[in-house]
């Protein structure tokens, strides 16, 4: 599901950024209580070299421009419709999380841009996992190559893994989902990456992560990762 626009009335970047192939994702580890409890559930990965700006680029803003000024609210009341976040709204629901209050990515980047008036402009990656995300419905997420150690995979929070404000039992925030490596937690389950792990100015490579819940087709996970990286690639 992508935003409402005129057909004819689309930059030559939007043609430009989606290749028609590209390397597969690969597929992150899932632990297997999770796997039972959700099937079909995945995380898919895709190493690549990056750019990384802290100030937009002028295709970056323009195509972000372009992008907000086609949001309706309309898209946003009836998005839930559509392949992508319907699955991510499910998802939430099977995580004890409420779709309405917690939104899922995709809606809560409408949500914002309505309230804000546009997309936000930061420099790239962001830019880039924004236009995906407002064309594709795939929400991705990126860090830092060099700051991951073994495979990523998503698993269970252990007790004190996940920060609590004061006052609350640590205990509460054990068996959350979280997108995890050898060392520790990356993020809650369609969260953004601790900071710790995040893309710096300095990142040179980049791991690129989707959470793919169950009724989302490959192919359009796949698309969604061959746009970003058409879009970062040095």
């Amino acid at each position: 599901m992508g935003i409402h626009r005129d057909p004819n009335d689309v930059p030559q970047q939007f043609d430009d950024a989606v290749i028609p192939h590209g390397p597969r994702p690969r597929t992150g580890w899932v632990a297997p209580d999770v796997a039972e409890r959700l099937p079909g559930l995945e995380l898919l990965l895709l190493d690549s070299p990056i750019e990384v700006t802290t100030r937009s680029p002028q295709w970056a803003k323009e195509r972000l421009r372009f992008l907000s000024t086609a949001v309706r609210g309309l898209d946003v009341l009836h998005m839930h419709r559509h392949e992508a976040p319907a699955a991510y709204r499910e998802l939430y629901r099977n995580v004890g999380r409420d779709p309405d209050d917690d939104l899922p990515p995709m809606e809560a980047a409408f949500v914002q841009r309505l309230a804000d008036g546009g997309f936000p402009q930061d420099g790239l990656p962001s830019d880039a996992l924004m236009i995906v995300l407002a064309e594709t419905g795939i929400p991705i997420w990126a860090v830092d190559a060099e700051l991951t150690d073994g495979g990523l995979g998503i698993r269970r929070s252990l007790a004190g893994e996940i920060p609590v404000p004061a006052g609350f039992d640590p205990e509460l925030t054990a068996g959350h989902l979280v997108v995890a490596d050898d060392h520790g937690v990356i993020s809650e389950l369609c969260r953004p990456p601790r900071p710790v792990r995040a893309i710096a100015r300095d990142t040179s490579h980049g791991v690129f992560y989707c959470v793919k819940p169950e009724g989302v087709s490959e192919l359009r996970v796949q698309e969604a990762f061959w746009m970003c990286l058409g879009m970062l690639t040095p």
